[in-house]
């Protein structure tokens, strides 16, 4: 079938449910044609009043319930939105000055094992038997930040039978010594 055909066999469809329907109506006295009126307008009031207003009224309530919530919430957020312009157009933090290191220390940062002494060239010679290479990299990283060390020479050995411990033996000296020996 065609849109036009299927539009041709719905209309007739509905004609054939309206036209009993309308003559029923024609038939009916002007008083019952008036309370039949009024009936209908009735009862599409209430299906409005049943269907509209009441969730819209509802829907209403609960916000109006909620909005004490919200507006603390908008508060709060308000606040946090002036500290942090208040923080961001603060001074930043100075960081804290490098703690001059020791072989005491180094030996403490590396941990069990690890054995400091100071080399020929004022540097710290580190020689660790056996350390897992990520937590050798974590102190390493350490020993910059708070000592400001730099690795100058270093002798990496896997373990055998082992692929995630490895032998260190290193030489560290100070960043600060280092850039003062390159200036002059």
């Amino acid at each position: 079938m065609s849109g036009t055909a299927t539009s041709t066999a719905i209309a007739r469809r509905v004609a054939n449910v309206i036209t009993p329907l309308s003559r029923r109506w024609r038939q009916l006295d002007a008083r019952t044609q008036t309370i039949a009126s009024i009936g209908a307008l009735l009862l599409i009031v209430a299906i409005l009043y049943a269907y509209v207003w009441l969730p819209a009224a509802r829907e209403r309530e609960r916000v109006t319930a909620r909005l004490p919530q919200l507006s603390a919430q908008l508060a709060m957020m308000q606040r946090q939105a002036e500290e942090i312009r208040v923080l961001n157009g603060a001074s930043a933090i100075a960081p804290a000055p490098p703690v001059t290191a020791d072989t005491a220390a180094l030996q403490n940062l590396f941990g069990e094992g690890a054995q400091a002494s100071i080399d020929a060239n004022r540097g710290f010679r580190i020689v660790i038997p056996k350390i897992s290479y990520a937590k050798w990299w974590d102190r390493l990283g350490d020993a910059d930040a708070r000592h400001q060390l730099q690795l100058v020479n270093l002798t990496l050995r896997a373990l055998p039978g082992n692929n995630r411990e490895v032998s260190i033996d290193m030489t560290l000296t100070d960043k600060r010594q280092s850039s003062a020996r390159a200036d002059r």
